[in-house]
């Protein structure tokens, strides 16, 4: 199905079904004056246009005349029960003879003529040729001006006719039958269920006074759903007619438009019902294949991007023995739908969350990786290499799985976290031991990358929150993914840059090559912030206290290199392998990299098994070339995590990231 016919065809579809959507239905109209182009008014008898008028009645004996607006108003709902409350006024004039028997405004059954032998008294209302009037439906404020009390010779009478009379009457101290305009407010609410009718006269009419008389009723009750709305009139001898001068009429129902268009229109209301009905169709019909054709291809992207990393991995595992391939099903159930209750972190790269598996049965960390390009390259990293490697100091792989657009990997759980909630938690102040250990832990992991594995591991993000603790803070080292491979001969590799502000080499965000010795500056900086307590930048600090190394080195040069030892420790470590350690953490960060050790050097030098690089009193300037701009940086604050960043200048030991 071609896709601008089908966005055509829903939008012609939703307009058809916002067309039947229930509206407010509304009848609203006003003459302000009659005139040969007043539109909308039907006569009947002797009713007719004259003169700015409608004149109602003739000159003639026993007349009769109707003006009735030309389209029903519906009164309520059949569907909702919902009733309408409506307002009209108008003006007119009775004739003045004393043979006149007055107007009336009406409602009744839609459509409405004058009953046969409706004149006289019965107003063109009601059939006066039986003995007794038969009920009908109908409602009518008379405005009478014969046959009354001597008394008064003019009164307002409602009545309202259902299977019997109910008649409310006001007599009038003057009357309405001298020629005097008169204008009337009839109002129907239906909270209230009352109808009130005012009649009023012009300022300064003698003898006149405004009146209001006032019935309740139920128009549901009374009428049908649809009336007719009008004025009809009789007379006997009267040689003048009753005219309406103006008229204005609002109603307002909440209804449905087929309910609006009555009976006489069902055909078009069950037309509008089979349309609606075909309508919900063809465009449930639609949406399922909508969706299906979308499921159909997102299925089939997931299966060639799950396919391509199959491949990818299988390729890398050879026929060795790897981490364990779960579904996604398991891990989910592992972590109770990625609850947050369960997660322990989050960056750049993904979530981590606590997971127990019931096969094996075993507490688990879940890295939940970013299905970008990025996302997808770090997962196949982490997966084809530290699955070839294993040390007591790295972080075990576990398994893996990439479905349904997700990429997962399962780690060992390690209880305490990662190093950097320690180094900055008050809370549990991490003793000269545990510093020690962590140092030697993290140094026997470089050495088992760099040097012990069939090839060559280049982390190129060592840092804090990338090294675990077990429940005996022994160091792991984990996140492998922007680790790269190379062989031993090899000086460096060329790459994008990657890994963290403060703790990238100086050439490395000159050049863009990854090198043992890049691996061997980060874990200087790491060092030195394990031993200190403090991050490698420090923001709005003073220039010569912002960048660790540099406030290391200084105060190593006067001979105070223990000033620098976190104040939490109260000196509480032994001076001489601080002060050593102190030496070995500057060494590694040295700016110019052929000035640093390996990582066999930096092991035997901490134990004492090895001499340390003579440093001079200041730290020295190493000078490169225009920095590497294609980047592949993180930075991240939280476990088995990663984020990316880019750089533009590199001064001394530090870069600065955007």
């Amino acid at each position: 199905m071609a896709m601008p016919h089908l966005s055509s065809l829903l939008h012609f579809i939703l307009l058809l079904l916002l067309s039947l959507v229930p509206h407010s239905f509304s009848i609203s109209f006003s003459y302000p004056s009659f005139n040969q182009a007043s539109q909308g008014i039907q006569y009947q008898g002797q009713a007719g246009f004259f003169n700015n008028s409608i004149h109602l009645t003739s000159a003639q004996q026993d007349s009769v005349g109707r003006a009735v607006y030309y389209q029903s108003v519906p009164i309520w709902d059949s569907l909702t029960s919902n009733v309408t409350d409506f307002t009209t006024s108008f003006s007119f004039i009775v004739d003045e003879s004393d043979d006149s028997d007055g107007l009336a405004f009406f409602l009744a059954p839609y459509p409405s003529v004058a009953p046969a032998k409706s004149d006289g008294t019965y107003l063109a209302l009601f059939n006066g040729s039986a003995d007794t009037i038969q009920p009908s439906q109908i409602m009518a404020v008379e405005f009478d001006s014969f046959g009354v009390s001597p008394q008064s010779n003019s009164h307002i009478k409602q009545d309202t006719e259902i299977n019997n009379f109910s008649v409310t009457t006001v007599s009038l101290n003057a009357s309405v039958s001298q020629g005097i305009t008169a204008f009337a407010v009839v109002n129907y609410n239906y909270s209230t269920r009352n109808f009130t009718v005012s009649l009023s006269f012009p300022a300064g009419a003698v003898g006149r006074q405004n009146w209001s008389v006032s019935h309740t009723c139920d128009l549901k009750e009374t009428l049908p759903s649809e009336v007719a709305v009008g004025f009809s009139s009789s007379m006997n001898n009267a040689s003048q007619p009753h005219r309406i001068l103006s008229w204005n009429f609002t109603s307002t129902l909440e209804k449905s438009q087929a309910t609006a268009e009555g009976k006489n229109n069902s055909k078009l209301g069950v037309g509008l019902g089979a349309g609606f009905a075909v309508a919900l169709f063809v465009l449930g019909l639609i949406g399922f294949v909508i969706c299906w054709r979308r499921r159909v291809h997102k299925m089939e992207r997931l299966e060639q991007h799950s396919t391509a990393l199959d491949l990818s991995i299988d390729q890398a595992f050879g026929q060795g023995a790897g981490p364990r391939r779960f579904t996604y099903t398991q891990l989910l159930h592992a972590t109770r739908n990625f609850s947050e209750d369960r997660k322990l972190g989050s960056g750049g790269s993904g979530e981590v969350y606590r997971g127990n598996l019931t096969d094996p049965n075993i507490q688990v960390a879940v890295k939940r990786i970013s299905s970008s390009e990025r996302g997808k390259k770090e997962y196949i990293s982490e997966v084809t290499i530290i699955s070839r490697i294993r040390h007591r100091n790295l972080v075990q792989l576990i398994g893996f799985c990439h479905e349904k657009g997700d990429l997962l990997l399962v780690y060992e759980f390690m209880s305490n976290g990662s190093l950097d909630t320690h180094l900055y938690n008050n809370d549990h102040v991490l003793a000269w031991p545990e510093r020690y250990k962590i140092v030697i832990g993290v140094a026997s992991a470089l050495l088992y990358l760099h040097e012990e594995c069939e090839q060559c591991v280049v982390h190129r993000d060592l840092k804090p929150s990338n090294v675990m603790l077990d429940s005996d803070f022994n160091p792991k080292l984990g996140d492998f993914g922007l680790a790269r491979l190379m062989d031993h001969d090899n000086e460096s590799l060329t790459t994008r840059l990657a890994g963290t502000f403060g703790y990238i080499a100086p050439e490395y965000g000159a050049s863009g090559k990854a090198s043992k010795e890049t691996d061997i500056f980060s874990f200087g900086v790491v060092t030195l912030e394990i031993l200190c307590g403090r991050k490698p930048i420090k923001r709005n600090q003073e220039e010569e206290d912002a960048d660790l190394v540099q406030w290391v080195w200084d105060n190593y040069g006067r001979r105070a290199a223990l000033t620098v030892v976190d104040e939490r420790l109260q000196m509480d470590f032994e001076p001489s392998r601080v002060e050593r350690m102190i030496a070995v953490g500057l060494w590694c960060a040295h700016p110019d990299s052929t000035q640093r050790p390996t990582i066999r050097q930096v092991i035997n030098a901490i134990n004492f098994d090895g001499p340390v690089l003579e440093l001079p009193p200041q730290m020295p300037v190493a000078m490169y070339r225009q920095p590497y701009i294609s980047s592949e940086s993180s930075s991240s604050q939280n476990p088995y995590s990663a984020d990316i960043y880019s750089f533009s200048s590199v001064t001394n030991s530090a870069v600065l990231g955007r």
